[in-house]
């Protein structure tokens, strides 16, 4: 953005510079001159607020070395925020390896947000010798401010979603005898589903097999 904004800047005031020789020399109006002066001011102040926005990334990736702290940038949905702790440590993994966590301090970053995802940027830090690369995804989880409260959990392989978006899980109610239950489900962590409702807690559930019974149910599949 600092290269565009350059660029901008260059052709604004070539432009500039151009309406003025035009209007000195009676080819041009005034507007012409107010409108590319106008233009210069915008590109000036573009360049400002990203060569700012630059100094607060601090250095570039690839100038990172071994004895540098990673940090890893964490879009929040705003709505989630007053749920979760913004004081809490965090675990992170790799992708498809969460058997392995780690844990990363939180940080006061530079305050950035998305506004076409309604999202702000939180920050945590822990030590290169973790073994991620700059600029890799991980996965991370924040406790929320109420993290004691217990969940009804399934596993991930039990929630079946139907063409409308709906939750469903199947109940062994007795021997070869299933039923379709709605659940709505809140979170997925690792694999399990916390559930926001669901079924009483010590209830019999299907989970390999799952899809199969959905598919008999509708004549969809075997």
């Amino acid at each position: 953005r600092v290269l565009e904004a350059t660029a901008a800047l260059k052709a604004a005031s070539i432009a500039f510079d151009r309406a003025q020789k035009i209007r000195l020399a009676d080819a041009g109006s005034t507007r012409s001159v107010d409108e590319a002066k106008a233009n210069l001011e915008i590109a000036e102040a573009i360049m400002v607020t990203a060569e700012r926005r630059r100094e607060l990334l601090g250095n570039p990736i690839s100038s990172l070395d071994a004895t540098s702290k990673l940090w890893i940038r964490v879009p929040i949905y705003t709505g989630e925020l007053p749920r979760l702790d913004s004081h809490a440590s965090s675990s992170v993994s790799a992708l498809g390896k969460t058997e392995t966590k780690l844990n990363a301090i939180r940080v006061q970053g530079p305050s950035t947000a998305d506004i076409l995802t309604n999202t702000v940027d939180w920050y945590y830090e822990f030590e290169t010798n973790t073994g991620f690369r700059a600029g890799e995804r991980v996965a991370v989880e924040i406790p929320t401010v109420n993290n004691k409260i217990e969940r009804l959990v399934v596993p991930t392989s039990s929630v079946l979603h139907d063409i409308h978006g709906g939750q469903w899980i199947y109940e062994n109610i007795r021997e070869h005898d299933y039923a379709r239950r709605r659940v709505r489900v809140l979170r997925f962590a690792n694999q399990l589903a916390v559930l926001a409702a669901g079924p009483k807690v010590g209830a019999k559930i299907v989970t390999d097999g799952a899809a199969e019974l959905f598919g008999t149910e509708f004549m969809t599949g075997k």
